[in-house]
């Protein structure tokens, strides 16, 4: 955690006070959450670590956008959430499930 207090993880802005940070409805959002002498903090990001909608209104990826990308990959070394999830969707009994508006059937 030192490393990322260094990096500035407790100040990373949130996507909607970032200049043409994009957000939508589907897809991934990614959010991260702090707490420090002034409080809890939340940042949330819409797929964080696509450039596909960037690509496509032909704008920059801006800095803080690019921040959270290193976090979200310093994490992901160190757990792979993919795998992760992976492992706790292997866990689940059969059944019906419904996540992130998909509806899942295991077995």
């Amino acid at each position: 955690m030192e490393e990322f207090r260094d990096k500035g993880f407790e100040r990373l802005k949130d996507c909607d006070a970032i200049e043409d940070c994009i957000r939508g409805l589907d897809g991934t959002t990614t959010t991260f959450e702090s707490i420090d002498a002034g409080g809890p903090k939340t940042a949330s990001f819409w797929e964080l670590e696509s450039d596909y909608y960037y690509d496509q209104k032909a704008l920059e990826v801006p800095d803080e956008v690019l921040k959270a990308r290193s976090f979200i990959s310093a994490i992901n070394k160190e757990f792979d959430l993919s795998e992760q999830f992976q492992n706790f969707l292997n866990r689940l009994p059969r059944g019906r499930y419904a996540y992130n508006h998909l509806i899942m059937k295991k077995g």
